[in-house]
């Protein structure tokens, strides 16, 4: 697959993360994969999915963000 990772403040990345399970996607924090890291965000995956899935989860986070 591929990822993209988006630096976020703390606050703003849960809540995207959140607005994405909510639409039907899992979106992974940053943190999850090295705590110790001082950044924050997300990381996306978007490998494997139809145009039309991509399309709704950065829907769903940009409205989050917006």
């Amino acid at each position: 697959g591929m990822y993209s990772t988006w630096l976020l403040p703390p606050a703003d990345a849960a809540r995207a993360r959140e607005a994405a399970r909510r639409a039907g996607f899992e979106v992974n924090l940053l943190a999850d994969y090295c705590r110790t890291a001082r950044l924050t965000g997300l990381v996306v995956g978007f490998g494997g999915v139809t145009d039309d899935e991509l399309d709704r989860a950065l829907t769903a986070l940009v409205s989050a963000l917006g």
